[in-house]
């Protein structure tokens, strides 16, 4: 959706484009409106234990409700996302 790192992120954990979640800065959170919308959210809520490792690369406040284990760090290497 943009050539921005952080912003393609935040896209792919919402499913939005930057004009919908608004992460557009390097300090900007996921609002909190769109905790609920985060694909890590809706496969925990179907029953999926999920987690993350790797470079979180959108901000300092993980969504506590989107991972059931968080290995993020705020580095400049790639990241992974499972769902089990």
């Amino acid at each position: 959706t943009t050539p921005i790192c952080m912003v393609s992120r935040a896209s792919y954990l919402t499913g939005l484009h930057e004009r919908s979640h608004q992460v557009n800065d390097f300090n900007a959170p996921i609002p909190e409106r769109l905790n609920k919308l985060g694909y890590p959210y809706l496969l925990r809520q179907a029953g999926y234990w999920t987690a993350f490792a790797g470079k979180w690369g959108v901000d300092s406040a993980v969504p506590a409700e989107w991972f059931d284990d968080f290995q993020g760090f705020w580095g400049a290497f790639g990241c992974s996302c499972f769902a089990f």
